[in-house]
């Protein structure tokens, strides 16, 4: 597989087409020689350009800019398959529900599906580490003399105080961590609460 090396005036002219066809998305006719006129090109002078550089036709890289911008406004924006749709140019839902597919090789419900779980778990696995490292943090705490205030005063941590016995409690606690710890009380007037 080779790659291409673009040249600072290559990478201009694509953003500038980029630019031109992110602009007018939401119109269903975007064609050469629209985008030739505001870069005061010629239609067969853009056409090969593009070519050459993304070894794409016009009419294909403007849908691939399309679908990638429908899919930016689908994951950032919170649209539904239809409003991405209607937003970027397509005709009806169904056409662009083949290009997305023929691009991305699964339907646009699939992909926000697969994307949706795939943050669910990003969000599981950082919840789990912050735990454990919450846990570990308060263990080492046991030998102090005070627990910081705002341990204490959080109601959405992990472990959870007992200010009256000075003890605090793992809501889920990792395999390996007793479930209970004694922690030394504080005798100073501005740890208590």
């Amino acid at each position: 597989m080779s790659y291409v090396k673009y040249t600072q005036a290559d990478q201009q002219f694509l953003a500038e087409v980029t630019a031109y066809i992110n602009r007018y998305v939401s119109k269903q006719v975007i064609t050469l020689g629209m985008i030739g006129d505001s870069l005061q090109m010629s239609h067969d002078a853009i056409r090969h350009k593009i070519k050459d550089l993304t070894g794409l036709s016009g009419s294909e890289y403007i849908l691939k800019v399309r679908l990638h911008h429908s899919l930016h406004q689908m994951l950032h924006e919170h649209c539904n398959v239809s409003e991405a749709a209607g937003d970027n140019g397509f005709k009806d839902v169904s056409c662009f529900r083949s290009c997305f597919k023929d691009e991305y090789g699964i339907t646009p419900a699939e992909y926000l599906k697969k994307q949706h779980d795939r943050d669910t778990t990003n969000i599981k696995k950082t919840i789990r580490m912050m735990k454990q490292r919450l846990i570990a943090m308060l263990l080492s705490l046991q030998g102090r003399s005070c627990v910081p205030a705002f341990l204490r005063s959080c109601v959405s941590c992990v472990l959870r105080i007992n200010k009256g016995d000075s003890r605090f409690y793992c809501v889920n606690p990792p395999s390996g961590i007793v479930r209970r710890s004694r922690v030394k009380s504080c005798r100073r007037s501005s740890c208590r609460t």
